[in-house]
This record gives C-alpha cells, sequence and structure tokens, in this order.
C-alpha cells in the first residue's frame, strides 16, 4: 500500500494506491493513536462460465491488506472526519 501524506490547514490528507479494491472493500478506524486503513477481497464465485467449460488457472487476487500509522507526531483527531476513496479499475 504505498501512501503519501499531507498536511493541510484543516487536517491531514492521505493517498492511498489500492489497485483492485471497491470502495465497500475499503475501511478506516481510528483506535488509540492509530489509524489503520484496510481492505479485503474475495474471489467471485460466478457460475456463468460453467456452461462453456471450467478455468484450468485463475489468477485473481483474493485477501487483505492493512497498513496503521501511529499520530504521535500530529494531533490526534476525535474522529476520522470523511473518508473519501476513489477507485481506478
Amino acid at each position: 500500500m504505498k501512501t503519501d501524506i499531507k498536511e493541510q490547514d484543516n487536517g491531514y490528507e492521505l493517498v492511498i494506491d489500492l489497485p483492485g479494491f471497491k470502495k465497500d472493500e475499503v475501511s478506516a478506524s481510528l483506535e488509540n493513536g492509530y489509524l489503520t486503513i484496510s481492505a479485503a477481497k474475495g474471489l467471485d464465485e460466478e457460475d456463468k462460465d460453467k456452461k462453456s467449460g471450467k478455468y484450468i488457472r485463475k489468477e485473481r487476487y483474493s485477501g487483505a491488506c492493512s497498513r496503521s500509522f501511529f499520530m504521535l507526531a500530529m494531533p490526534l483527531p476525535k474522529k476520522i472526519s470523511r473518508v473519501n476513496l476513489n477507485t481506478v479499475s
């Protein structure tokens, strides 16, 4: 998870590369001074292709990843005020 952190006048902006994840597969939490960004996805189980044959090999990612940042050097917010997720497929 490549991450850029930018200080703004009213808070911080994190830009994180999460290719292949949809918005509903990403979450953010703030606990005990740690900001954690998590993403998880499973394999799509579609039976449409059974009529036309079966897969010999499928190379799709399934799993989870997360990244935590200790906010000691930054003023700790009481909550995450906004999470703006933009995805690129």
